[in-house]
């Protein structure tokens, strides 16, 4: 499904898309997930993807981020030992940025590993951060995610049909996630949502996959 991100009263939640098309339970089980999923709507935005394991078991060679429309001059973070491909198209409605039109801007941004030496373990997670101005107005968006290995790829492109709470935790080297039935909310204490820890998991109508540790 696509990351997401939702923008109330000049305050914004970013996610990203669950897989289009799951047809396999490790491809179900691939996660990618923004890093920062709150900011000012109309702000300067510094995200990461982080891509949590590969597929089918193997490496992840590339990550392709595709820009929502009203997203303004996007840029990628180079990462050492992966090259960088952008795409820009025209714009429907041409923007204003430091006194000058823009009618052309990137609406894709993609990081290859260089080398088989570079590409990211299935065993291993890593994040691919970018920057880019959010819209100025406020409401919810999705941003698709197309994650390439060794064999095969996800394309995370499917807005979710329901969300469930998850807790993340790390069992030795290995990263393990799984549904709570419930959050307990002390009263007068802050319960955090975020990577790593309890955080907001959705769902595609078709996936079943979260009733199991991964």
């Amino acid at each position: 499904m696509m990351i997401y991100l939702n923008t109330s009263l000049k305050h914004a939640l970013f996610g990203l898309a669950a897989l289009s098309a799951m047809s396999t339970y490790s491809e179900a089980h691939a996660h990618a997930v923004l890093t920062d999923q709150a900011a000012l709507s109309g702000s300067y935005y510094k995200g990461a993807v982080r891509i949590g394991h590969g597929c089918e078991g193997s490496a992840t060679t590339g990550v392709k981020l595709f820009i929502p429309s009203g997203f303004e001059g996007a840029k990628p973070q180079p990462k050492t030992g992966w090259s960088l491909k952008i795409t820009k198209a025209k714009l429907a409605e041409p923007y204003q940025s430091h006194g000058k039109t823009v009618s052309e801007d990137v609406v894709a941004m993609e990081w290859v590993a260089s080398s088989k030496d570079a590409a990211l373990p299935d065993g291993a997670f890593d994040e691919f951060a970018f920057m880019t101005k959010l819209p100025e107005k406020a409401g919810p968006v999705w941003l698709r995610v197309l994650q390439t290995c060794e064999k095969g790829q996800n394309d995370w492109a499917e807005i979710p049909a329901s969300a469930e709470i998850h807790e993340m935790k790390m069992e030795g080297n290995v990263m393990k996630m799984a549904p709570i039935p419930f959050l307990d909310l002390p009263a007068g204490k802050v319960v955090e949502l975020k990577p790593g820890g309890f955080h907001v998991m959705l769902m595609p109508a078709s996936c079943g996959c979260a009733r199991r540790w991964h």
